[in-house]
This record gives C-alpha cells, sequence and structure tokens, in this order.
C-alpha cells in the first residue's frame, strides 16, 4: 500500500512516518503550504497541483486541518483511491488572520457531510472532541479515536538544548501561550523553588533528561503529551478545578474556551487513561508535587500506560488501512 500524506503539521508527518514503518504502509509525506483556509477555487487549484501525486498512491492521508480533504472531496469521482481524514484541530477549523475567502462556507459542510457516508472516505478523530465539535453542526462523523502515536522516525532531531544545562535538577517548561504569555510559569516556578528551563527545543529527543514538564494545558489534545509519554517524561499540569480557575482570568488560550467546562473530562490532559499525569491544586500544591514526586512510581504507570497506547494506536491504523486496500489487492 502506498499511501501520500498531506498535512501542515510537522508533527503528524512525523506520527504517520512512524506508524508506517510499524506496519509495513510506504508513506509519502508532503507539506501544504498554500494556507490553511480551504476555498472551492483554492482545493481545485490544489487538486490540478496534486492530482498525479494524489493518484499514484492507494490512500490520500490529510491531517492537522480537516480542511485539506476538500482538495480530494470536490473531485472524488475523479479520484479511484481512498480519503483518509485525521481530524486534529476541528473539522472545520479557520485561520482568521489569513481568511481570504469567507472560509468555512456554506459548500464546504455539505460536502464534509456528504462524505460521512461515502464508501472511500474514512473518518478519524484524534481525540473524542473533534466528534462533539461535529455533532454540533450537524455532522456525524462517528466515534473512531485514533490519539497520536507519539514516536517519530529513528533518526533523532538535532538537540538545541545547550549541553551544558543541568536537566537532572531541572523541569521544562513548554513555550507555549498558557506558560509564557498567559502567565510568566518560569517566574512562577522559580518563586516556589523550582528551578526550570523554558524555550525552544529540538524534538522529544532533546528533552531527555528533564525531571519532568509543568506545563499549562491549552488544547484538547496535544502531540507533545503523548510524546512525553513515549519518552517517559513525568508531566504536571494544574488539576481540573484549578485548570478551569485559570481559564476565567484574562488571556488564558483554549479553543472554544465556551466548552471546557463541560467537557474537560474528554480532553486528553484529563483522560482517565493518563493517570501518570500528576495533577496539582494550587501553586502551594505543585511546590508539594514537586518535593514529593515519586519519579520510580510515575515512570513505572507511564511504562505501562505506554505500551497499551502503542498497542491501540497500531491496531486502530492497521484496522483502518484493512479498509483501504491497495489496489493490486482489489
Amino acid at each position: 500500500m502506498k499511501l501520500l500524506h498531506l498535512s501542515h503539521h510537522e508533527g503528524c508527518l512525523a506520527d504517520i512516518e512512524r506508524v508506517g514503518l510499524e506496519l509495513g504502509v510506504d508513506v509519502e509525506s508532503a507539506r501544504f503550504d498554500d494556507g490553511y483556509n480551504i476555498s472551492k477555487e483554492r482545493a481545485d487549484r490544489a487538486w490540478h497541483r496534486w492530482r498525479g501525486r494524489m493518484e499514484a498512491c492507494d490512500v490520500v492521508m490529510v491531517s492537522d486541518t480537516a480542511p485539506l480533504s476538500r482538495i480530494v472531496l470536490q473531485h472524488l469521482d475523479e479520484f479511484p483511491g481512498h480519503l483518509v481524514i485525521w481530524i486534529c484541530n476541528r473539522f472545520d477549523y479557520a485561520d482568521a488572520a489569513t481568511n481570504d475567502c469567507e472560509f468555512p462556507d456554506p459548500a464546504y459542510y455539505e460536502l464534509f457531510k456528504e462524505a460521512t457516508g461515502h464508501p472511500r472516505v474514512h473518518l478519524i478523530a484524534y481525540t473524542a472532541f473533534e466528534h462533539v465539535w461535529a455533532r454540533m453542526h450537524g455532522i456525524d462523523t462517528g466515534d473512531r479515536v485514533i490519539r497520536p502515536l507519539g514516536l517519530r522516525g529513528p533518526a533523532p532531531s538535532a538537540g538545541i538544548i545547550r549541553s551544558s544545562f543541568d536537566k537532572g535538577r531541572s523541569f521544562f517548561v513548554p513555550p507555549y501561550h498558557n506558560d509564557t504569555v498567559f502567565m510568566d510559569l518560569p517566574t512562577r516556578c522559580r518563586q516556589l523553588g523550582i528551578t526550570t528551563y523554558s524555550g525552544r527545543y529540538g524534538g522529544p529527543e532533546d528533552l531527555r533528561g528533564f525531571r519532568g514538564v509543568i506545563h499549562i494545558p491549552y488544547a484538547w489534545s496535544n502531540f507533545a503529551l503523548f510524546e512525553h509519554l513515549q519518552g517517559r517524561l513525568p508531566i504536571l499540569i494544574p488539576a481540573p478545578k484549578f485548570l478551569l480557575s485559570l481559564s476565567r482570568q484574562g488571556g488564558f488560550w483554549w479553543p472554544q474556551l465556551h466548552l471546557l467546562k463541560e467537557y474537560i473530562g474528554i480532553s486528553e490532559w484529563y483522560s482517565s487513561d493518563h493517570e501518570f499525569i500528576v495533577t496539582f491544586r494550587s501553586w502551594r500544591d505543585l511546590r508539594r508535587s514537586v518535593r514529593r514526586l515519586d519519579v520510580d512510581a510515575v515512570l513505572s504507570r507511564m511504562e505501562e500506560r505506554a505500551a497499551v497506547h502503542q498497542r491501540e494506536v497500531l491496531e486502530g491504523w492497521r484496522e483502518v488501512f484493512s479498509l483501504t486496500p491497495g489496489r493490486g489487492s482489489e
């Protein structure tokens, strides 16, 4: 089987490349560089640009932003293969800053709704909230969820954290909005007597050696969560009640923030499957949690969960690909 994977997101591309290695699927990765907002006209231009490469494959997969699927959905009668849509950031994701085509338009919603019943279109969410959001828009995308594997290819990314930095005494704080813009989490940690590093890093391997990661989640799911799981990097985040109290402060970021209280339980950060995550109820409790962190116990839970997670993810993709046979087997 040959699969062409079109995405904006390096993590998505790397994840499916690793899945391909594990399952024996020939994966060709391609970055889409013509914007997030996919109007009818932009989809048609992209189809003519990519058609040859798409028709040479058994499966075209799109990820990160599901509107990329419009490139194929508008031309399903011409495309002989299967389309896999891995919904990662709402099926109707639009980038307001660059929206030059009033996307999403009514025709896109209708096209996506029709796709849900097509035998050669396969809809997979990377977290359960994707299906909830689609149903809120009158579109039933089913209930299949395949989380990110959290593993990349055999060649590690180049590290950029200086080698002289003492990771063993420090926690990593990601350079994301809630950690650095909504609030200065590294400074807060320093005031609590917790040594941290915050800044850019060269992929999961670059984080190996830190005591753990302290983070204020900003989304229903993130690839980083599963990379931390696979890298056995302990994770400390605010408990649900504490996160909700933070979310009521100005500047906090969460997509569909108005739904956070109702659906926080299906966020991957608070899933019952992820009991290896350490939660703190206040800043004072964070200091206690760091002091009392039983690293061996956390790593044991992570080891157990990582094995189950990897099996679930690979079995999920194996099942999907069994529905999309190579043309030589049809």
